[in-house]
């Protein structure tokens, strides 16, 4: 059975998106981008996850 985590990074625009998206491409670390550029608090204290679901 495969498992899948969810985890998001909130930003206002799609080239703040696709700049995280190069930068967790060339292997940075998605915690700290999500503290340092998620907008969505609880995000941040939960680690940017949405659980995980074996579906």
């Amino acid at each position: 059975m495969a498992i899948a985590c969810a985890r998001h990074i909130l930003v206002k625009t799609k080239e703040e998106a696709e700049q995280l998206k190069k930068k967790l491409a060339g292997g940075a670390d998605f915690d700290s981008l999500a503290k340092k550029h998620s907008l969505c608090n609880s995000a941040k204290k939960w680690r940017q996850s949405w659980g995980i679901s074996s579906r």
